[in-house]
Parts: structure tokens; C-alpha cells; sequence
């Protein structure tokens, strides 16, 4: 009924302010953020190389800004180079798609490097690069996911992160 939907939006935007606030103290970003893309490479034993990239707005899929990308680099499996053409590929494309308030990848500090010597470049882009990676320390039921964040003056370090805003960058990584 009426009643419930109301309840259950009003949860769900409490939700998301909570998530956003947290997203923004933690990443140093002087607004709330509203939007994240995240970005996979995958490919088969180095043949068929891809590069995902899925969307969310105010903490939901927006399915519609889903987007592969074939590589058509001759890159044989290097990540980092898929990664760079999937990225470049992204910021050429924003006369279709603005860009969001975090772009996020599946990877560690390495991965994040690429987006760095990007923005080094190119200057105030707008939004914050992060990437999410597994701690590989630990047993396999133990471990925990590490945040990275590109901070304004180009460094890369791990950044401390509340549970809620983790858990939804887990479910964006995972989606």
C-alpha cells in the first residue's frame, strides 16, 4: 500500500545519505557523490579481452549506462594497458555520458596508477578514482577488502572506510 512505499523510500533515501556522507568523508571529495561507475577487465586466457563498466546512481543499478568495451589493443592479458584503453575510451566519451562522482576499479594501488598518470595529465577531471582490492594476507574467509583513493595532489594510499559505504562498494564491484 501507499503507506509502505512511502516508508520504504524514505528508508531507502536515508539509506543513501548515510552511504554518500560516508563515501565523501572518507574519500575527501567536498560534495556529496551521487554517482559511481566501476570498471572490470576480463578476458580468456589472453584472447577476447573486455572491459565492463556498470553504473549507479543515488545507490541504485542504472543498467542503461552499462557498457563493454572490446579492447582493440593486441595487449595479451596486460591488465593495466586494458584498463588505460578502457579508461581513455570512458573520458572520450562524455558527450553521450557525463562523467560520474567516482569511478572505481576492480584492482589494487597498481590498477589505480593508471587512472593517476591519466589525471596527471589531464587535470581536474571532476570526479574521485578509487579501487577496491581483496587483502591477500589473510585466509581466504578472512579477508578484507582495502580501499585505494588518488588523493588531490596525485598520491595513492589506502584509505579508511565506514561499513555501510564499504558494503556498497562491495555490491557495486560485485554487481
Amino acid at each position: 500500500n501507499m503507506e509502505d512505499f512511502l516508508k520504504y523510500n524514505k528508508e531507502k533515501r536515508s539509506w543513501w545519505l548515510n552511504v554518500s556522507q560516508g563515501l565523501a568523508k572518507a574519500l575527501n571529495i567536498p560534495f556529496i557523490p551521487n554517482s559511481i561507475e566501476c570498471f572490470d577487465m576480463s578476458n580468456l586466457m589472453g584472447q577476447d579481452a573486455v572491459g565492463a563498466k556498470i553504473s549507479f546512481v543515488e545507490g541504485e543499478t542504472r543498467k542503461d549506462k552499462y557498457r563493454k568495451y572490446r579492447i582493440k589493443g593486441d595487449f595479451h592479458g596486460n591488465d593495466l594497458k586494458m584498463m588505460q584503453e578502457v579508461i581513455l575510451r570512458r573520458l572520450k566519451s562524455t558527450d553521450e555520458d557525463e562523467l560520474p562522482d567516482i569511478i572505481m576499479l576492480d584492482g589494487g594501488r597498481t590498477q589505480l596508477g593508471v587512472i593517476r598518470d591519466i589525471l596527471k595529465e589531464r587535470k581536474n577531471l571532476g570526479f574521485r578514482a578509487i579501487s577496491i582490492a581483496k587483502d591477500r594476507t589473510g585466509s581466504k574467509a578472512s579477508a578484507i577488502d582495502k580501499i585505494y583513493c588518488i588523493s588531490d595532489n596525485y598520491e595513492i594510499s589506502q584509505t579508511k572506510i565506514g561499513e555501510d559505504a564499504l558494503r556498497f562498494l562491495q555490491k557495486v564491484r560485485d554487481e
